[in-house]
Parts: structure tokens; sequence; C-alpha cells
């Protein structure tokens, strides 16, 4: 378990980029999933508008409450990133963690090619496999947040 401290948008911008440059290091067999928990407000959002900003995705990621799913390519530009698409899930509305698979889910983790982000992901912890790299974030104050990077399960992500 790491503790990232961000005291600005800014900031938890560029702790999300430095995580980016540690996920298109890797080699998968599978997706990369990533688990953004925490409440409304707590940076999940704004992390991954940095995450993607730096994988290579154009354009702006927005809250997305209203839609469960958005697919974005990942433009490789230096040639260096093995992933070709960023799949962003918002899951906070739905009721029941099986509704995402109707949107192909389990095919979609199961390409090596795609980034998977799924905010409230902890809504849907049943279904998420093991590998799942889980990012806790905590509300500090107005300025202030905290990431919880956790891999109790993922020995793989330990030196991230």
């Amino acid at each position: 378990m790491k503790e990232y401290f961000s005291k600005s948008k800014k900031e938890t911008k560029k702790i999300a980029q430095d995580f980016a440059q540690q996920i298109i290091k890797k080699k998968n067999k599978k997706a990369v999933i990533i688990s953004l928990e925490g409440d409304l407000g707590s940076g999940k959002t704004t992390f991954l508008q940095g995450f993607a900003k730096e994988i290579g995705v154009e354009d702006i990621i927005k809250s997305q409450s209203f839609v469960i799913m958005k697919k974005y390519p990942i433009l490789n530009k230096k040639g260096d990133i093995a992933f070709k698409f960023f799949y962003h899930f918002d899951v906070y509305r739905i009721q029941n963690p099986r509704e995402i698979l109707a949107l192909g889910f389990k095919d979609i983790i199961k390409d090596p090619r795609n980034i998977v982000a799924i905010e409230w992901g902890d809504k849907i912890k049943k279904i998420l496999p093991l590998q799942t790299i889980r990012l806790k974030f905590k509300y500090q104050d107005k300025n202030e947040r905290k990431i919880i990077l956790i891999n109790e399960n993922n020995l793989y992500y330990n030196e991230i």
C-alpha cells in the first residue's frame, strides 16, 4: 500500500501522470484495470484527466455519472505504448454489478490493448478480477486529497 497526498488539482494530475508512466511500461496478458473509489469530490475524475492525457487520450475526460461507459482511442504518437483504447466506466448509478456485463465488459477486460478505469469501482468489486489496481481517494480538506494505492491481491504492480 502506498499513499500520495495532493494539495491541488494540478498535483493530483501530476500524481496520475506519474502513475500512468508506470502503467504503460507493463506487458499484460489482459487489460489493465483500475478501480477508483472514494466520495464525491475526492479527486477521482481529476486523477483520470491527468492519467488519460499522459497515455495519449486527446479528449477531455469529464465526470459522466449519466453515461456508464466511454471509449477513447489512445494516440500512440511516439510508438512506445502497447495500449490502443482507454475505457472510462462510471458505475455510480448502477444497481447491480452485473449491469455492466451487457456492455461487453468481459471482452473489454480480456484485451491486453485496453486500459479500463472504473469510477466507483467498489460498487462492482464482486465482478472485478484479482489483478485490478485499486485506488482509494479521500477528501482531507478543501484542497487536500489522499490517494491510497491498494494492491492486496496484486503483487505484479507492487513497484507502482
